[in-house]
């Protein structure tokens, strides 16, 4: 079995013109005799309702405290093959918590969440909403899929991913915690691969980027190490926000080195 280091660079902006960040994220890195292990999450709770930052938060503080008080047995036990049942009931869970809280408030809120977790050589993927996750090594794939309604029109031939890309309903969710009593997760799990980087991120960070933007200042960098990732995450926010975003910006680099 193939041991990893797991590196990271985070950032997580308000950008331009909002007076709150509605983004959080989470970064944790554990070690034990199988190497690295981690969670990486970007939740962009919905400007479009009230109390955004509400709902990403109490997605990021739940997956907080699963990390700090039921990682280690499931970890001990050897039960990888019930990470994403236990992480998808999780989900399943803020979900719930959230549209309680919306409910006792008399608040409508909600948090898209995409959430990555590796392992020994694995990394598992959990995602609802217009977030993303990207691997890099000799191209850019994306993992994700949006659940938004012009990522459905592409789907279906009614729109080309050119018009998707400036629509005025490109920010309209089909999926997001806190809204609907029944969320569809999205999941999917993969390999991990030397000086391989995910780049889990927002929609307020990769609406204003292009392909080359990203393997410029990533991909050029693989020779990575946490300061490495940290410098690109800055620099690639610091280039979205002078093009305008209106959006919060937030980001993770996660880079993979084998033992």
């Amino acid at each position: 079995m193939n041991k990893f280091v797991l590196m990271a660079g985070a950032l997580s902006d308000k950008g331009n013109f909002k007076k709150t960040n509605e983004d959080n994220i989470l970064v944790k890195i554990g070690e034990d005799k199988n190497g690295d292990f981690g969670i990486f999450v970007v939740c962009d709770g919905l400007g479009g309702l009230s109390s955004g930052e509400v709902a990403s938060n109490m997605a990021v503080m739940r997956l907080k405290r699963w990390w700090e008080e039921d990682l280690k047995g499931l970890i001990k036990q050897k039960r990888e093959d019930q990470i994403v049942p236990i992480l998808s009931k999780i989900l399943r869970e803020i979900n719930e918590s959230i549209i309680q809280y919306g409910m006792l408030n008399g608040k409508r809120l909600g948090t898209t969440i995409s959430l990555i977790f590796m392992y020994k050589s694995m990394y598992y993927i959990l995602h609802v909403g217009d977030s993303r996750i990207y691997s890099i090594k000799n191209k850019i794939v994306k993992l994700t899929e949006d659940h938004s309604y012009v990522a459905y029109k592409v789907k279906n031939k009614m729109m080309t991913p050119e018009e998707a890309r400036v629509s005025p309903e490109r920010h309209v969710l089909l999926q997001c915690l806190g809204v609907k009593d029944e969320i569809d997760i999205f999941t999917t799990r993969g390999e991990l691969s030397n000086n391989e980087i995910f780049m889990i991120c927002s929609d307020g960070f990769y609406n204003e980027l292009k392909e080359e933007d990203i393997l410029t200042h990533i991909k050029g960098n693989m020779d990575f190490d946490n300061d490495a990732l940290q410098y690109s995450a800055g620099k690639l926010v610091n280039i979205v926000k002078g093009r305008g975003e209106s959006d919060n910006i937030s980001v993770i680099l996660v880079g993979i080195k084998k033992l």
